[in-house]
């Protein structure tokens, strides 16, 4: 008899345990917050005759008794990333596809635990799956778990050892006073039925009373419906007074729907839906409800119509919200797609969805168009789960897969410190155009904090406090990777709603902070003050719902402090002020002084080991051989002094001579010249131009000294000899001790 495939027979377990999961509508899984169990299964897949990895993610929690309770749902990732930040080596991936499975058995005696679980392994559109039974035993140790499996994939038997963890905290874990959502209540996207009140409230208040004008003046005026244009060119029908067409206009009108009560704001929602329906395009054309550019924009693009759904369902009538879910349904997940192999999603592609079905295949978890595409379809997801129009089996399944790849982003996309990898601007697209959106949608609707315990998703907005200063030309900031600019725009889908949307995901203690930075750096006169409501209509709706209204600004300095650095992407950022003339940045090797930026020679830290800042606003950093300072004492005879310094390395002359030639006396020639250049001497200039790097070299070190601002050149010397000797410059003592940079006072 020929088995179910495994994604029908864990529905069935799905929706069978629905009945123990209390009076939530939701099965057990999804109301019970788990440890995350990881394990990786070294060659449990093949292809093309060679062994594959996969790592599963399950889940455990203690009972009352003592006993652990294992979830039934797994999930499997068999890919990684493309600058090698996954587990799995790039020879050992199959696909950046999930792979789906439920846990037949368990038996978990404490140190010993057994399983049995049946996999789907779900194919891209270059790379077959097919199905996997793994029989798993493994012990609790103090690095972890480890064991070993046996089993097969489709008919080759596999084995091969298993390593794992069990995560101690709850990620995600649950939301303090949060009020389980019920099957067809409406809002639940950015905020709740019961949140109204104190909404309505905030229109007596400066913030409020400001948002909302932006809101209407984006809007077109917000009390009928404007004269749209599509894309950029001026006038519909040659009216010089239209307006650029949205996606999100229709969001827009049911937000004030929302807040008024007046059933007018919701006909004109839907008459904006309507128009996107009928292949209206987004002022950017490559946002599109009914033919999107690719699954990048296809997220966000879904997104904004579910979002007006979210918002107007009560006013809506039931046939028409009933077609409209069941038609961001099939966009999220069809399971009746059978798209043909290398199908590109987009215009001239075969049929395609959001989850499985992906056209051109999954973009790794450090690619923006991760967490771009995933995140506006999880939102999407969210804003319809349960409804009338759609199916259980199906919109649970899309959540959970979408949920999955929340937390996968954050792991693998993200530095420790949100420093995206791919870079600053990639970053912002895949943060403001999906995840961020999901994760609010998570924690509002669903009660699950992805952001407590996670330090990528807590950094998310945090970071800008660091990144963010002002020149004469506007907003900006030393930015790093793919499409890098010195100019941090604000009024795009990728380059808009950083705090908008980023006050509903960042961590409470830390708005004070990121509230002083707004009101300092980025919007710095209150009477030209947007809110971050710049230009798109759902930019508005986020601020009015999230601004931390009541929140007394807080100096950075005093709240996160004056040094980021994440250690998983290898980025640093230094800081001495916000909002001042003198505002001092440096970030790996740029710094930006009083709004110019500057290239300065960084000693290249790679994960740091120590910070610190003195009482002066000097801020030292390092790592093992080699650290960083900014010197803001002014007592070299400089404003500013940055400083870097590393160690000289250690050459192997034997090691190095013979692998350049093999012949005795040739060698031993090459040997005397290698031991002649590794004698470092001191080179000392006898002053250091101001606004310049310059790099000076002693016996034990090598320094890289810049001062600001302009002025005339500062004095330098050498005080002692050999590998004891430091600079002087002023009345400050500069040495290298092998790890960190010393400063001390010249004596009187």
């Amino acid at each position: 008899m020929k088995t179910l495939p495994v994604f029908l027979l864990f529905v069935g377990v799905l929706f069978g345990s629905a009945a123990s999961a209390g009076d939530s509508w939701l099965p057990e899984d999804d109301t019970i917050f788990w440890q995350e169990v990881r394990l990786m299964l070294r060659g449990a897949i093949v292809r093309d005759g060679r062994p594959r990895d996969i790592e599963l993610y399950l889940g455990t929690i203690k009972e009352a008794s003592g006993k652990s309770k294992w979830r039934n749902y797994v999930l499997g990732f068999a890919g990684g990333t493309g600058i090698g930040r996954s587990p799995i080596p790039k020879a050992r991936m199959l696909n950046n596809m999930d792979h789906e499975g439920v846990l037949k058995s368990v038996e978990d005696s404490g140190a010993d635990i057994k399983l049995a679980i049946d996999m789907t392994i779900n194919p891209d559109p270059w790379v077959p799956g097919g199905e996997a039974q793994y029989e798993i035993a493994v012990k609790r140790g103090e690095l972890g778990l480890e064991g070993t499996f046996t089993g097969k994939f489709g008919d080759k038997p596999v084995k091969g050892p298993v390593t794992g963890t069990i995560r101690e905290d709850l990620w995600p874990s649950p939301v303090e006073g949060h009020v389980p959502l019920k099957r067809g209540e409406h809002p639940r996207m950015i905020f709740r039925k019961h949140d109204l009140p104190k909404l309505m409230e905030r229109m007596e208040t400066a913030e409020g009373d400001g948002i909302l004008r932006q809101l209407k003046r984006i809007l077109g005026g917000g009390e009928s419906m404007p004269k749209f244009r599509r894309g950029h060119k001026r006038g519909r029908d040659g009216a010089a007074d239209s307006i650029p067409y949205t996606l999100w206009h229709g969001m827009g009108f049911g937000f004030l729907y929302q807040l008024t009560d007046q059933r007018e704001y919701a006909e004109l929602a839907k008459q904006c839906v309507e128009l996107a329906r009928s292949g209206w395009a987004n002022v950017d054309s490559r946002y599109s409800y009914a033919n999107p550019n690719g699954k990048l924009r296809a997220g966000s693009s879904y997104a904004a119509i579910a979002m007006a759904y979210d918002l107007c369902y009560e006013a809506w009538d039931k046939d028409y919200r009933e077609m409209l879910a069941a038609e961001i349904q099939k966009k999220i997940l069809n399971p009746a797609l059978k798209p043909e192999k290398g199908a590109k999603s987009g215009k001239k592609g075969g049929p395609w969805d959001l989850t499985l079905h992906t056209g051109g295949g999954q973009h790794d978890p450090a690619s923006n168009h991760h967490g771009a595409w995933n995140g506006g379809g999880g939102a999407a997801i969210i804003g319809i789960l349960g409804d009338p129009g759609t199916d259980d089996k199906i919109t649970l399944r899309a959540y959970r897969i979408l949920r999955q790849r929340a937390k996968r982003v954050l792991d693998m996309g993200y530095g420790d410190k949100a420093y995206f990898f791919e870079g600053h601007h990639c970053g912002r697209l895949s943060t403001n155009t999906g995840l961020s959106s999901h994760l609010q949608a998570l924690r509002v609707a669903m009660g699950e904090d992805f952001i407590t315990n996670e330090s990528a998703a807590r950094w998310l907005v945090t970071k800008w406090v660091y990144e963010l200063g002002r020149s004469t030309a506007g907003l900006i900031n030393m930015q790093h990777g793919m499409y890098a600019s010195f100019h941090f725009g604000r009024g795009g889908m990728s380059s808009g709603g950083d705090f908008s949307q980023g006050f509903g995901i960042c961590p409470k203690e830390d708005a004070p902070a990121i509230l002083y930075l707004f009101n300092k750096v980025v919007e710095p006169d209150p009477e030209k003050r947007q809110y971050d409501a710049i230009n798109y209509p759902h930019r508005a709706v986020y601020a009015y719902v999230n601004w931390p209204v009541g929140v007394e600004p807080k100096h950075p300095g005093d709240v996160v402090g004056y040094v980021m650095i994440d250690n998983k992407a290898r980025h640093t950022m230094f800081r001495n002020a916000w909002g001042t003339p003198n505002d001092v940045i440096l970030s790996r090797g740029t710094l930006l002084y009083r709004g110019v930026k500057m290239g300065f020679s960084s000693p290249g830290l790679k994960e740091q080991t120590f910070a610190y800042r003195d009482k002066d606003g000097t801020v030292i950093v390092g790592m093992t051989d080699r650290s960083m300072a900014v010197d803001l004492s002014g007592k070299s005879g400089a404003e500013v002094l940055v400083i870097g310094a590393r160690g000289h390395r250690k050459m192997d002359v034997g090691k190095i001579a013979g692998d350049q030639t093999k012949d005795a006396g040739k060698k031993a020639e090459l040997m005397a010249l290698l031991k002649h250049v590794s004698q470092k001497k001191a080179n000392v200039p006898e002053q250091i131009p101001f606004g310049k790097c310059t790099r000076v070299e002693l016996e034990s070190c090598v320094f890289s000294l810049m001062p600001l601002p302009k002025g005339d050149p500062l004095k330098v010397s050498m005080v002692g000899e050999g590998k004891d000797a430091s600079l002087r410059i002023g009345k400050r003592i500069i040495g290298f001790d092998g790890e960190k940079i010393t400063l001390r006072d010249v004596a009187d």
